[in-house]
């Protein structure tokens, strides 16, 4: 079983991604522990290793806030995803098994196209798909690497998907994408499936610069 400190972690990372907790929002520790139903000291803990993780701020005063975000930042860990995503989908199309196959099949049918009025339930989904093929590359250390920008790509994506639902007709380009990214996998195309991949990667980092613009790393834009 988890510890109080570490299913805190997971309950804040959780509100943090889901966009619960909006970059920049001050957390009030006696609220936020009460809100998770733990005591503030193991929340105080999940506090300081969130912040390892650059998703939280911690300040000289005990202050904490949910870390601010910029397109720089974003830029960033796209960059750091390119090689990455397309070196673990080049590896699961070479290395996958057949209870890998059935995964990846079984969350390929799940999947739909990040257009509803909760994109957070539409981009688990999608992460679920992405972690599915990651796996399959039987590679854990490129896994938990690619976990970790996950967590930070999954802010942005969120935000600009409530953006681009604002903005414009529900159009979710990247699905079909995905489909052919799931066939190549499975034919064990290698070579293709990781330049697809680099260009899907490519592709949400200018799909998010499209939404919220790039004239300014001022996180404050984004709360």
């Amino acid at each position: 079983m988890p510890t109080k400190t570490e299913a805190s972690v997971e309950e804040v990372r959780s509100l943090i991604l889901r966009g619960a907790l909006r970059p920049g929002t001050v957390l009030r520790q006696e609220e936020l522990a009460a809100q998770i139903g733990v005591s503030t000291t193991p929340l105080r803990e999940a506090l300081r290793r969130l912040a390892a993780d650059g998703l939280v701020q911690l300040s000289s005063h005990r202050q904490a806030r949910v870390a601010r975000i910029s397109i720089a930042q974003a830029r960033y860990v796209f960059e750091a995803r390119l090689p990455l995503d397309e070196l673990a989908v080049q590896f699961a199309a070479k290395r996958y098994d057949a209870a890998d196959k059935s995964r990846i099949l079984a969350l390929a049918k799940r999947l739909s196209p990040v257009v509803s009025v909760h994109p957070a339930a539409d981009l688990r989904r999608n992460r679920e798909l992405h972690r599915a093929i990651y796996a399959a590359s039987h590679n854990p250390t490129l896994v938990a690497i690619l976990d970790r920008l996950w967590d930070d790509s999954d802010r942005y994506r969120l935000i600009n998907a409530h953006i681009f639902l604002d903005r414009k007709p529900a159009q979710d380009h990247a699905y079909p994408e995905h489909m052919q990214l799931v066939e190549l996998v499975l034919e064990r195309d290698a070579e293709a499936a990781g330049g697809l991949m680099r260009k899907h990667v490519r592709s949400s980092l200018e799909w998010l610069e499209s939404a919220v613009g790039d004239s300014s790393d001022d996180a404050d834009a984004y709360q």
